[in-house]
Protein backbone atom coordinates (compact mmCIF):
# COMPACT_ATOMS: atom_id res chain seq x y z
CA UNK A 1 0.00 0.00 0.00
CA UNK A 2 1.54 3.31 -1.09
CA UNK A 3 1.42 6.37 1.12
CA UNK A 4 1.99 9.92 -0.02
CA UNK A 5 4.20 12.61 1.47
CA UNK A 6 3.78 15.74 -0.61
CA UNK A 7 4.16 18.41 2.05
CA UNK A 8 7.25 20.39 1.10
CA UNK A 9 7.70 23.35 3.49
CA UNK A 10 9.88 26.15 2.18
CA UNK A 11 11.57 28.84 4.22
CA UNK A 12 12.09 29.02 7.95
CA UNK A 13 9.99 26.97 10.39
CA UNK A 14 7.34 28.87 12.37
CA UNK A 15 8.31 30.77 15.48
CA UNK A 16 7.17 29.60 18.89
CA UNK A 17 4.33 32.13 18.83
CA UNK A 18 3.22 30.97 15.40
CA UNK A 19 3.36 27.37 16.56
CA UNK A 20 1.17 28.15 19.54
CA UNK A 21 -1.34 30.04 17.43
CA UNK A 22 -1.46 27.80 14.39
CA UNK A 23 0.85 24.84 14.75
CA UNK A 24 -1.42 22.23 16.28
CA UNK A 25 -3.92 22.11 13.46
CA UNK A 26 -1.18 22.41 10.84
CA UNK A 27 0.98 19.69 12.39
CA UNK A 28 -1.86 17.27 12.92
CA UNK A 29 -3.16 17.84 9.41
CA UNK A 30 0.34 17.24 8.05
CA UNK A 31 0.59 13.99 9.95
CA UNK A 32 -2.80 12.92 8.69
CA UNK A 33 -2.04 13.73 5.07
CA UNK A 34 1.22 11.84 5.20
CA UNK A 35 0.13 8.82 7.18
CA UNK A 36 -3.61 8.35 7.00
CA UNK A 37 -4.01 6.15 3.97
CA UNK A 38 -3.21 5.09 0.43
CA UNK A 39 -2.76 7.56 -2.37
CA UNK A 40 -6.24 6.79 -3.71
CA UNK A 41 -7.77 8.25 -0.53
CA UNK A 42 -6.05 11.64 -0.57
CA UNK A 43 -5.94 14.53 -3.04
CA UNK A 44 -2.58 15.40 -4.56
CA UNK A 45 -1.16 18.38 -2.69
CA UNK A 46 1.92 20.56 -2.60
CA UNK A 47 2.95 23.42 -0.37
CA UNK A 48 5.01 26.37 -1.52
CA UNK A 49 6.00 29.88 -0.50
CA UNK A 50 7.16 31.47 -3.76
CA UNK A 51 4.71 31.94 -6.64
CA UNK A 52 7.51 31.37 -9.14
CA UNK A 53 7.74 27.69 -8.13
CA UNK A 54 4.05 26.93 -8.56
CA UNK A 55 3.83 25.81 -12.17
CA UNK A 56 6.93 23.59 -12.14
CA UNK A 57 5.95 22.10 -8.79
CA UNK A 58 2.45 21.21 -9.95
CA UNK A 59 3.62 19.78 -13.27
CA UNK A 60 6.28 17.63 -11.61
CA UNK A 61 3.61 16.06 -9.41
CA UNK A 62 1.23 15.28 -12.24
CA UNK A 63 -1.36 17.83 -11.14
CA UNK A 64 -3.71 19.25 -13.74
CA UNK A 65 -6.35 21.96 -13.75
CA UNK A 66 -8.78 22.75 -12.28
CA UNK A 67 -7.08 22.97 -8.87
CA UNK A 68 -7.64 24.61 -5.51
CA UNK A 69 -5.23 27.15 -4.01
CA UNK A 70 -5.67 28.19 -0.39
CA UNK A 71 -3.79 29.47 2.66
CA UNK A 72 -2.45 26.81 4.99
CA UNK A 73 -3.73 28.89 7.90
CA UNK A 74 -7.23 30.17 8.38
CA UNK A 75 -10.58 28.45 8.42
CA UNK A 76 -14.14 28.61 7.21
CA UNK A 77 -12.91 28.43 3.59
CA UNK A 78 -11.39 31.91 3.77
CA UNK A 79 -9.14 32.48 0.78
CA UNK A 80 -9.98 29.13 -0.85
CA UNK A 81 -9.98 29.66 -4.63
CA UNK A 82 -10.76 27.42 -7.60
CA UNK A 83 -8.35 28.05 -10.49
CA UNK A 84 -8.77 26.80 -14.06
CA UNK A 85 -5.40 27.72 -15.59
CA UNK A 86 -1.78 28.57 -14.87
CA UNK A 87 -2.54 32.26 -15.18
CA UNK A 88 -5.43 32.03 -12.74
CA UNK A 89 -3.25 30.10 -10.30
CA UNK A 90 -0.52 32.75 -10.44
CA UNK A 91 -3.05 35.56 -10.03
CA UNK A 92 -4.78 33.93 -7.06
CA UNK A 93 -1.50 32.99 -5.37
CA UNK A 94 -0.03 36.44 -5.93
CA UNK A 95 -3.10 38.11 -4.43
CA UNK A 96 -3.16 35.82 -1.39
CA UNK A 97 0.55 36.24 -0.69
CA UNK A 98 0.45 40.01 -1.30
CA UNK A 99 -2.24 40.56 1.32
CA UNK A 100 -0.90 37.81 3.62
CA UNK A 101 -4.09 38.12 5.66
CA UNK A 102 -3.84 34.42 6.47
CA UNK A 103 -0.07 34.08 6.19
CA UNK A 104 2.18 33.75 3.14
CA UNK A 105 2.31 29.96 2.82
CA UNK A 106 -0.19 28.45 0.41
CA UNK A 107 -1.34 24.98 -0.52
CA UNK A 108 -2.33 23.72 -3.95
CA UNK A 109 -4.51 20.65 -4.14
CA UNK A 110 -6.49 18.58 -6.57
CA UNK A 111 -10.00 19.94 -7.18
CA UNK A 112 -12.59 17.35 -6.28
CA UNK A 113 -15.75 18.10 -8.24
CA UNK A 114 -18.15 15.66 -6.61
CA UNK A 115 -20.34 15.78 -3.52
CA UNK A 116 -18.89 17.38 -0.38
CA UNK A 117 -19.49 15.78 3.00
CA UNK A 118 -18.11 16.51 6.46
CA UNK A 119 -17.78 13.93 9.22
CA UNK A 120 -17.53 14.58 12.97
CA UNK A 121 -15.51 11.93 14.81
CA UNK A 122 -15.85 11.20 18.50
CA UNK A 123 -13.17 9.63 20.73
CA UNK A 124 -13.61 6.15 22.23
CA UNK A 125 -14.19 7.62 25.70
CA UNK A 126 -17.23 9.56 24.48
CA UNK A 127 -20.51 7.70 25.10
CA UNK A 128 -22.98 7.21 22.29
CA UNK A 129 -26.53 8.59 22.64
CA UNK A 130 -27.70 5.27 24.11
CA UNK A 131 -24.98 5.43 26.76
CA UNK A 132 -22.82 2.68 25.28
CA UNK A 133 -19.12 3.15 24.58
CA UNK A 134 -17.13 2.01 21.57
CA UNK A 135 -13.57 0.61 21.69
CA UNK A 136 -12.61 2.85 18.76
CA UNK A 137 -13.35 6.32 17.44
CA UNK A 138 -16.82 6.60 15.97
CA UNK A 139 -18.63 8.94 13.61
CA UNK A 140 -21.72 11.08 13.91
CA UNK A 141 -23.96 11.08 10.82
CA UNK A 142 -22.14 12.74 7.90
CA UNK A 143 -23.37 16.17 6.84
CA UNK A 144 -23.87 16.92 3.15
CA UNK A 145 -22.71 20.38 1.93
CA UNK A 146 -24.46 22.01 -1.03
CA UNK A 147 -24.78 25.35 -2.86
CA UNK A 148 -21.04 25.84 -3.29
CA UNK A 149 -19.90 29.03 -5.01
CA UNK A 150 -17.36 28.55 -7.80
CA UNK A 151 -16.76 25.03 -6.54
CA UNK A 152 -16.11 26.11 -2.94
CA UNK A 153 -18.41 26.25 0.10
CA UNK A 154 -18.82 29.95 1.03
CA UNK A 155 -17.17 31.37 4.14
CA UNK A 156 -19.42 30.57 7.09
CA UNK A 157 -19.19 34.16 8.27
CA UNK A 158 -21.09 35.16 5.13
CA UNK A 159 -23.44 32.19 4.76
CA UNK A 160 -24.32 30.17 7.88
CA UNK A 161 -23.76 26.45 7.43
CA UNK A 162 -27.40 25.79 8.33
CA UNK A 163 -28.28 27.33 4.94
CA UNK A 164 -26.18 24.92 2.89
CA UNK A 165 -25.77 21.76 4.97
CA UNK A 166 -27.97 18.86 6.02
CA UNK A 167 -27.36 15.52 7.69
CA UNK A 168 -27.43 12.53 5.36
CA UNK A 169 -30.60 10.49 5.80
CA UNK A 170 -30.33 6.96 7.27
CA UNK A 171 -30.87 5.31 3.89
CA UNK A 172 -27.97 7.32 2.48
CA UNK A 173 -25.66 5.82 5.08
CA UNK A 174 -26.00 2.47 3.29
CA UNK A 175 -24.23 3.78 0.18
CA UNK A 176 -20.94 1.82 -0.12
CA UNK A 177 -19.04 5.02 -0.96
CA UNK A 178 -20.33 6.67 2.23
CA UNK A 179 -19.53 3.57 4.29
CA UNK A 180 -15.95 3.53 2.96
CA UNK A 181 -15.56 7.27 3.59
CA UNK A 182 -16.67 6.92 7.21
CA UNK A 183 -14.27 4.01 7.73
CA UNK A 184 -11.40 6.12 6.37
CA UNK A 185 -12.35 9.01 8.64
CA UNK A 186 -12.41 6.73 11.69
CA UNK A 187 -8.94 5.45 10.74
CA UNK A 188 -7.65 9.02 10.36
CA UNK A 189 -9.00 9.97 13.80
CA UNK A 190 -7.18 6.98 15.29
CA UNK A 191 -3.93 7.91 13.51
CA UNK A 192 -3.89 11.38 15.07
CA UNK A 193 -5.07 9.91 18.39
CA UNK A 194 -7.91 12.43 18.65
CA UNK A 195 -8.94 12.85 22.30
CA UNK A 196 -11.97 15.05 21.62
CA UNK A 197 -14.38 15.71 18.77
CA UNK A 198 -12.72 16.46 15.43
CA UNK A 199 -14.17 17.03 11.97
CA UNK A 200 -12.92 15.78 8.61
CA UNK A 201 -14.01 17.29 5.30
CA UNK A 202 -14.34 14.94 2.34
CA UNK A 203 -15.24 15.30 -1.30
CA UNK A 204 -15.85 12.86 -4.13
CA UNK A 205 -13.72 12.81 -7.26
CA UNK A 206 -15.07 12.25 -10.76
CA UNK A 207 -15.23 8.51 -10.11
CA UNK A 208 -17.36 8.92 -6.98
CA UNK A 209 -14.51 8.06 -4.60
CA UNK A 210 -14.58 10.23 -1.49
CA UNK A 211 -11.20 11.68 -0.51
CA UNK A 212 -10.27 13.23 2.82
CA UNK A 213 -8.96 16.75 2.18
CA UNK A 214 -9.03 18.59 5.51
CA UNK A 215 -8.79 17.46 9.11
CA UNK A 216 -9.96 19.96 11.72
CA UNK A 217 -8.51 19.21 15.15
CA UNK A 218 -10.40 22.16 16.63
CA UNK A 219 -13.68 22.39 14.69
CA UNK A 220 -16.12 25.22 15.06
CA UNK A 221 -18.60 24.46 17.87
CA UNK A 222 -20.97 27.43 17.69
CA UNK A 223 -24.66 27.16 18.48
CA UNK A 224 -27.83 29.30 18.42
CA UNK A 225 -27.48 30.43 22.01
CA UNK A 226 -28.10 34.18 21.72
CA UNK A 227 -30.69 36.44 20.04
CA UNK A 228 -29.77 37.04 16.42
CA UNK A 229 -27.86 33.75 16.20
CA UNK A 230 -30.80 31.43 15.66
CA UNK A 231 -29.20 30.06 12.47
CA UNK A 232 -25.69 29.55 13.87
CA UNK A 233 -25.64 25.80 14.47
CA UNK A 234 -22.23 24.43 13.51
CA UNK A 235 -21.69 21.40 11.28
CA UNK A 236 -21.00 19.12 14.24
CA UNK A 237 -24.21 20.29 15.94
CA UNK A 238 -26.19 19.46 12.78
CA UNK A 239 -24.68 15.97 12.90
CA UNK A 240 -25.39 15.59 16.62
CA UNK A 241 -29.04 16.55 16.19
CA UNK A 242 -29.39 13.89 13.49
CA UNK A 243 -27.84 11.30 15.83
CA UNK A 244 -30.40 12.20 18.49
Amino acid sequence: MAYVSLWVPLGDPPTFGETRAHGRKQTQSRQWRIRSGPTSDQPTQWLWRACALAEDACASRGMSFPMIVKPVRGGGNQGVTLVESSGALRDAATALIATATLGDILMVEEFLGGDEVTVTLMPPASPRPDGSRAPTHWALPPVYRFNQRDGVAPYNGDVPVTANSTAIRPEGLLDPAIVAMIDNCVSAAALVDARSAIRIDCRADRHGLFKLFDLNMKPNMTGPGRPGREDQDCLSAIAARAEG
